[in-house]
């Protein structure tokens, strides 16, 4: 656990596995697949302030980016002020010969919202939720609502994925001189500015095991558990691990329960959870049509981590090798 590559692995993982992302990773919901392309957005973003791309490579960085962009508010519109930071950290890195391609990424990843609004609505510029009046998304104060917001999340992250309060407290271990690099700045940033929208609104997002509305958040937060890997003594960072793993583990039998037995759960004001382990002890499981579909993606899907796990492993061997 004192390897350097066991932290981004632990992050990864802690992502894909034990977040509720793993819980609707099996269902075709807005708001989980614009959480996926916000990520790579920032991701290839992120690629492109280290210059170390060739030209064409910057090109189609710039361009995914922007279409990633485009689609995540296409897709979902409960990320939209990520999406505008991540967008202001792009022209932070005053790559400006690449802002044309950008650009126009971003208007393709839009068009198909814009098609939509004017066959629906008749403008391209109105939105599903302003369209049906839909008042329980609007961002607004109430400091009632803030608190009882503020507690509901609080205990659904607890619940349902332990894992995020642990990644953002790693957060605190990075480095002073890191947290003012812009790539933390826009981290953080974003995180809150989800915050600062979910808390502020009526709605707490019906139909959802656990938090759907701190989605967006998740693979951020889980960025967080690198954080750990800065401190100073080994036995810390040994207890550190043990506890990511032990927590990560939990995360992930909680979010293998909602991903075997649906996310999609009416709230009754009962832990879904529970209710499904009951379901799974009476016998009554969940059919999966499409698993035996899913297997070749999944076996791809594997087949490149594994690839990019042994390439990092390699360069870090060179790399000491070369010292």
């Amino acid at each position: 656990m004192g390897t350097p590559l066991f932290w981004p692995l632990a992050a990864t993982l802690s992502y894909a596995l034990a977040t509720t992302a793993f819980s609707y990773s099996g269902i075709a919901h807005h708001d989980a697949l614009a959480t996926g392309y916000l990520v790579i957005a920032f991701y290839l973003i992120l690629q492109l302030s280290r210059r170390s791309a060739t030209k064409r490579a910057s090109y189609l960085q710039a361009a995914g980016a922007g279409l990633l962009l485009g689609l995540t508010i296409t897709t979902s519109m409960l990320p939209f002020f990520m999406v505008i930071l991540c967008a202001l950290y792009f022209l932070f890195l005053r790559r400006w010969q690449l802002l044309p391609v950008f650009f126009l990424g971003l208007l393709a990843g839009l068009l198909p919202l814009f098609v939509y609004d004017a066959a629906s609505f008749g403008n391209p510029l109105l939105l599903p939720n302003i369209a049906g009046h839909y008042s329980d998304t609007y961002l607004h104060f109430s400091p009632t609502n803030f608190g009882n917001k503020l507690v509901f999340y609080a205990r659904a992250l607890i619940f349902y994925a332990p894992i995020f309060p642990l990644g953002l407290f790693g957060l605190s271990y990075i480095p002073r001189d890191l947290r003012r690099e812009p790539h933390f700045l826009a981290l953080v940033a974003m995180m809150i500015v989800i915050a600062v929208y979910v808390f502020n609104i009526d709605t707490e997002g019906a139909y959802q095991f656990g938090p759907r509305y701190l989605l967006p958040a998740m693979p951020f937060a889980c960025l967080g558990l690198v954080g750990y890997s800065y401190l100073l003594r080994t036995s810390e960072r040994r207890l550190a691990g043990v506890v990511i793993v032990l927590v990560g583990a939990l995360s992930f039998v909680i979010n293998l329960v909602g991903a075997l037995q649906g996310a999609m759960c009416c709230p009754d004001g009962s832990n879904v959870f529970l209710n499904h382990v009951a379901a799974i002890r009476r016998g009554e499981l969940r059919s999966h049509p499409l698993f035996s579909w899913l297997l070749v993606p999944l076996a791809l899907s594997m087949a490149l981590f594994l690839w990019t796990v042994v390439a990092m492993r390699r360069r870090r061997q060179g790399g000491l090798n070369t010292n």
